[in-house]
């Protein structure tokens, strides 16, 4: 409340400030109070177009243009040196004051440059303020440059490929954070400084699209995992979820119970974690970038037998360039850079597994591909990864009570190669909920839809009253990648709500290998 309070502060300070100002340019000052008409004033004293009105509409765009109209109408009184326009960009609400109160700044007029010795400076500046604005306006609602960091798409989208994202099939999202440094995500570049202002934030909304997410598109969304995370730069990448379980069962000591009993000992890691890391919350269109393919719609029923998706009971036609591990024992070692030439892998793709005294590897492959190399003289056996139910994901683990599998309880005996049933949330649908299946909706009901939640006594009490059923006010998607067994999808972490959706990737413009060769093949060709 009270920075919304000290906003409308602000915003008052600074409107009759502005009437001061108008008065002084020889303006109605009442006008100065009129929506729209205001604006029209105001472009007419700073010598600008009508339409530059139109960008004051668009938010985030209407922030960079906000500070543009300061720039100039400080000129306009005659404050033109460089520490005078950075403080009418920066401080506004200080400067235009005293800008309008002091009675020995009057009004110059609009700055025409055109005849003066700053003309090639002024012609500089106003082509790069238009760029920028137009630049800004394209990133938020039309296309948005886009790298794919990780292997999780390999064999469909490949590290190193940059993409072109829509942002119009699915509908332009509005900014939850209007207000933020221009072409950065969020961070300042070089820094953990936040590249937004965090306390100034709007709900969720979206402009209408001409289409809708279907099944196996490729989909760019914010990770929704990454709404907390540690600052500490050498920890930011872990999940902060996982990792403050992992804290809490050391504290209890190991205990063998601790499922049952973990939520004190959860509530002293998060305290010792923001003490000794810092801790850090990022709104919705702040959270970092994933690409993966949407596999399961909402109101889908999604499981997975043997590595096989299935949709509402019915097998799936996997992606074309779909991979999975295979496992091959060999009498004698592969030619390695022949076997990565020849189809398409990468060194650090190739895996070693005991007995580390052969030659035995393990290769993301299509089953195409796996065959061939299957038929190579020294292959002696070939295997595919299928973790069944119940593989224990934590044997090899430091921690035993680790369950990397959504919904990351250990009532559930789901693997990544066989997963389910699960009902995929969809909105206005109406669900039991039951202390065995709430881990699945937890997530949804108290981060996602923002509503209390707390089990008391084997009760589940939403927003403080007894709860047996839950209704959904969002659209949920499943995004798994084309490279199984090494993407961090939603098999890990669940649900996409419909409000972390960026766009569509839809073009390669440009690919290069790690530290090596463009791949020229793939610059300007369709993403699939």
């Amino acid at each position: 409340m009270f920075p919304y309070l000290l906003l409308s502060l602000i915003v008052i300070g600074y409107v009759v400030s502005i009437w001061k100002l108008f008065e002084k340019a020889n303006r109605t000052p009442w006008h100065a109070f009129v929506p729209f008409l205001s604006t029209v004033i105001w472009l007419r004293m700073i010598g600008r177009p009508l339409w530059w009105g139109l960008f004051l509409l668009i938010p985030g765009v209407n922030v960079l243009m906000f500070w543009v109209l300061n720039y100039e109408l400080a000129r306009a009184f005659g404050k033109r040196t460089t520490m005078d326009v950075t403080l009418a960009v920066l401080f506004p609400f200080v400067f235009f004051p005293r800008l309008a109160f002091d009675p020995k700044i009057c009004y110059k007029g609009a700055e025409n440059g055109k005849n003066t010795p700053q003309a090639w400076y002024i012609g500089w500046r106003d082509a790069l303020v238009y760029a920028t604005i137009a630049a800004t306006t394209l990133n938020l609602f039309t296309f948005q440059a886009y790298t794919i960091p990780s292997p999780s798409m390999e064999g469909s989208l490949l590290t190193g490929d940059r993409l072109l994202v829509s942002k119009l099939h699915y509908g332009p999202r509005l900014p939850n954070t209007p207000i933020s440094v221009p072409f950065t995500h969020n961070r300042v570049p070089g820094s953990m400084v936040p590249s937004y202002l965090e306390w100034f934030s709007l709900p969720y909304m979206r402009l209408p699209g001409p289409g809708k997410i279907n099944r196996n598109d490729p989909v760019v969304f914010n990770f929704p995992a990454n709404d907390t995370f540690i600052t500490e730069e050498e920890l930011s990448s872990h999940t902060y979820h996982q990792f403050l379980t992992n804290m809490a069962w050391e504290m209890s000591n190991k205990a063998p119970d601790f499922e049952s009993r973990k939520a004190p000992y959860l509530n002293r890691a998060r305290k010792k974690l923001e003490r000794e890391y810092g801790l850090g919350y990022r709104p919705v269109d702040k959270r970092e970038n994933y690409v993966k393919r949407c596999v399961g719609l909402p109101g889908d029923t999604l499981r997975i037998v043997n590595r096989q998706l299935y949709i509402n009971t019915h097998p799936v036609e996997n992606p074309e360039n779909l991979q999975f591990n295979y496992t091959f024992r060999l009498n004698r070692p592969f030619h390695l850079s022949g076997l990565c030439k020849q189809f398409g892998l990468r060194e650090e793709d190739i895996r070693r597994v005991p007995p580390f005294d052969h030659w035995n590897v393990t290769l993301p492959l299509s089953p195409e591909k796996a065959k061939q190399i299957g038929q190579f003289s020294n292959v002696t056996e070939v295997s595919v990864q299928n973790h069944p139910p119940g593989y224990d994901y934590g044997k090899d683990e430091t921690y035993p009570q680790y369950c990397p599998i959504f919904p990351n309880a250990p009532t559930f005996d789901w693997s990544v190669d066989n997963f389910g049933p699960l009902i995929i949330p969809e909105k206005g649908k109406t669900v039991r909920l039951t202390p065995t299946n709430l881990p699945l909706y937890r997530r949804i009901i108290h981060v996602y839809e923002a509503h209390d939640l707390k089990v008391i006594n084997g009760q589940i009490f939403i927003d403080g009253k007894v709860a047996s059923h839950y209704t959904f006010e969002m659209d949920y998607y499943w995004m798994m990648g084309d490279n199984r067994h090494h993407s961090a999808d939603s098999r890990y972490w669940g649900f996409v709500p419909e409000d972390h959706i960026v766009g569509k990737p839809v073009l390669v413009w440009f690919s290069k290998e790690k530290g090596r060769k463009i791949r020229w093949d793939r610059v300007f060709s369709w993403a699939k």
